[in-house]
């Protein structure tokens, strides 16, 4: 009903086993009045309970309940509210739940936060003799799984009993820790103050201060089994502290500094390249303060509905607080390929250490049309045989672009680790970039004699005039006597002879499908091409052509039968 109601545990209680106590608010938010005490309510019937520590433990909207107890049999009982946030109704109890395990107490004190700043409620676990747990939650907010981590490296002095409140009392974005220790008369003080001078996200507490900002300014034998907890009780902006004892009852400190009004903002807007993603800074939250405080924090307090909005690459949960030093590791992503203004939305509160705003504000998204997408191909492989060539076409090299962009430019990303990469006789470098129209002049040539399967390969990218595809794609080059590839499927039965020859060898053959036309051509032992000639087809497809060689030096060539697609290789000796 939107003021603070009070809810406590006692030991022997006013009632000797019925251990939980529940005043209800009759008051208003600025002037708390409390009902009659009621015990074991909404069904909270638990002996030798020690304090209720209220949070949504399971991000459903309400607040569950984890109690903490005496003669520590089950140290730690789970209600869950299976309610709403005004009617709740609260489930049987779970003893241990979700992983916490602490073995027998004797008394244990909870408390509840988040303590790395994750999004998500870790617990603490107060045990006699001053035993500390600190459980951080590793599930997620909805489905919460317990890791016992330790004891947060916390500047504990010794002590019987203690209870913990971790609470922003500074205004600084981190939570400090108030605690209450049995055993004061040892120290002095029974109520310590210890500052969180790390940050949200890795807390760091300096030494305890005893009695620090007027909380029992007094020599307290009565600390004995106690507790605290922290709240704005009279809804003026600060924090007001409740201090439980054996003897003295409750003690309520109420905060009279200065009242720090709540902060102000404004709705706002950001613009995001289509297929971009937009990395967020402090100056995108707008704080109106009448102090003049600065923005401390920001909380999302509702989520986009159609892009992702992340922090540090993992998925904002909703109300996650991020300090201001962090608002950079904020992003947000539209959808692939979509655009348009009024995209999409989130909401907002901010925070000047001291309070958050009232009101959340909304963040819009607007994202921006005709950003080009990039490209894409696919890994190939090509065949040739020993010490010959092989001549690249356009077509080599798949080319898909959502935008339907035709393919401008091909680039060499990584060079072949052995043989050779040309362009119209020149080595290639790598991230050399080449016209879809020289594509034709590339040629690669393995060393003489050379063979592999495979041989060597090379990288590439593909581009669209504007972009070239985000990643690498792979060439592999096969290279011998018996290799093959889809651009080197066989293309017709044929025969060379005579083989070895002297001036001149035939080749004859007939061809496997139709083609509009069929070229013969003819490469050194260096895989240079020394000549080209069209093959005249006959019926049904048969070929008879003649390839002087009476010009050339003795030694090995290739014949290779080529379409603009296909190509067929075999070798020739020259006597």
């Amino acid at each position: 009903d939107g003021d603070l109601d009070l809810f406590f545990g006692g030991y022997y209680g006013g009632n000797y086993y019925g251990n939980v106590t529940f005043m209800e608010n009759i008051g208003t938010v600025q002037n708390p009045e409390f009902g009659p005490g009621i015990s074991a309510p909404f069904g909270i019937d638990l002996e030798y309970s020690g304090n209720p520590e209220f949070a949504d433990f399971d991000n459903d909207g309400d607040l569950d309940v984890l109690i903490g107890t005496y003669f520590g049999f089950s140290p730690v009982t789970y209600y869950e509210n299976i309610g709403t946030a005004t009617a709740p109704e609260f489930a049987n109890p779970q003893a241990n739940p979700f992983g916490i395990s602490v073995t027998y107490t004797f008394i244990s004190n909870i408390d509840a936060a988040d303590l790395d700043n994750d999004g998500d409620i870790d617990v603490v676990v107060n045990a006699y003799y001053g035993n500390f747990f600190y459980f951080e939650n590793t599930g997620t907010p909805e489905t919460p799984t317990f890791t016992n981590a330790g004891d947060l490296d916390l500047p504990l002095s010794f002590a019987y009993l203690r209870s913990t409140e971790f609470v922003d009392l500074d205004g600084d974005g981190d939570l400090d820790l108030l605690q209450h220790d049995y055993t004061s008369y040892v120290y002095g003080s029974s109520v310590f103050y210890t500052e969180n001078i790390g940050d949200a996200e890795t807390p760091t507490f300096d030494a305890p201060q005893g009695s620090p900002f007027g909380i029992f300014g007094l020599y307290v034998y009565a600390g004995n089994y106690s507790s605290i907890t922290a709240g704005d009780m009279d809804n003026d902006g600060d924090i007001d502290v409740w201090v439980g004892t054996d003897f003295d009852g409750l003690l309520y400190f109420e905060n009279t500094s200065a009242i720090n009004a709540a902060p102000l903002s404004e709705d706002t807007f950001i613009e995001v390249d289509e297929n971009d993603s937009y990395l967020f800074a402090t100056s995108d939250f707008p704080i109106i303060d009448p102090e003049g405080d600065e923005l401390v924090e920001v909380q999302i307090t509702a989520l986009p509905s159609v892009g992702m909005l992340t922090f540090k690459s993992l998925s904002v949960n909703l109300n996650q607080v991020i300090p201001v030093a962090n608002l950079g590791g904020i992003a947000y992503t539209p959808l692939p390929d979509e655009f348009g203004n009024n995209y999409d939305s989130f909401q907002f509160k901010v925070s000047d250490g001291f309070n958050f705003s009232n009101d959340s504000y909304t963040m819009t998204v607007n994202v921006l049309e005709g950003q080009n997408t990039t490209p894409s191909s696919e890994d190939i492989t090509i065949a040739m045989q020993e010490s010959t060539a092989y001549s690249f076409a356009t077509a080599d090299f798949p080319f898909n672009d959502p935008d339907g962009d035709a393919f401008a430019a091909l680039r060499i990303s990584s060079l072949p680790g052995a043989g050779l990469l040309t362009l119209a006789g020149t080595p290639v470098i790598s991230d050399q970039e080449i016209p879809t129209a020289e594509i034709e002049e590339l040629l690669f040539t393995p060393v003489a004699g050379e063979s592999g399967q495979p041989y060597t390969s090379f990288t590439f990218q593909v581009g669209d005039g504007e972009n070239f595809s985000a990643g690498t794609n792979t060439v592999t080059v096969n290279v011998g006597d018996n290799v093959s590839t889809q651009s080197a499927l066989e293309l017709a039965h044929w025969d060379l002879s005579p083989n070895p020859a002297r001036s001149f060898v035939q080749m004859e053959g007939q061809l496997l499908e139709d083609v509009d036309q069929l070229s013969l051509r003819l490469f050194n032992s260096q895989g240079q091409e020394i000549h080209q000639q069209r093959v005249t087809l006959g019926s049904e497809g048969r070929f008879n052509e003649r390839v002087t060689l009476s010009n050339l030096t003795p030694g090995i060539y290739w014949v290779q039968l080529a379409t603009s697609k296909k190509y067929t290789t075999k070798k020739v000796i020259l006597q």
